[in-house]
């Protein structure tokens, strides 16, 4: 079986309003993180290293989908930098995040300097699952008062990228 990340992410006018949704249908608050997302070049995939707290996460991007996390340990500033001279820096994104659990679905408010709120449902599922994994994540988009209109198809460094 397959693995996807379903991921939806939408503008969000009022996040202590989606605070107080998420509270009633008992959804488990797990912290919030401040992180920077440093996207690098690379003529073959997108490559972003995430710093949050102490830890460096490396993800890996193709055109499709997310390969995802390729490597994770404590924060070693001269790892970046080597990255960042070996593959040169594309752009850098900062946010505040605070997640939320609710069975199989992340929840994530995000404050994302230079851009605005923003709220990211993720899920994890198979092709078996698949279909009904995204009705729960749509559910929840629904349930939050999110509009088709809010949704964003790119990402956050896609988006910085048009800002410029």
């Amino acid at each position: 079986m397959t693995p996807y990340t379903i991921e939806i992410k939408a503008r969000c006018q009022n996040p202590e309003r989606i605070k107080e949704i998420l509270e009633t249908v008992n959804a488990k608050y797990q912290g919030c993180n401040n992180e920077t997302d440093s996207y690098l070049k690379d003529n073959s995939h997108i490559l972003k290293l995430r710093e949050s707290g102490n830890t460096v996460t490396i993800f890996k991007y193709t055109e499709e989908t997310t390969t995802g996390k390729l490597y994770r340990h404590v924060s070693n500033s001269l790892m970046k930098d080597l990255l960042i001279k070996t593959c040169g820096l594309d752009k850098v994104v900062t946010k505040r995040r605070e997640i939320y659990i609710i069975d199989n679905v992340k929840i994530n408010i995000d404050q994302v300097e230079g851009l605005g709120n923003f709220v990211e449902i993720e899920a994890e599922s198979d092709d078996e699952n698949y279909s009904s994994t995204l009705q729960t994540c749509k559910f929840y988009l629904s349930l939050m008062g999110i509009k088709q209109r809010d949704v964003i198809p790119f990402s956050y460094c896609d988006m910085l990228r048009e800002a410029v």
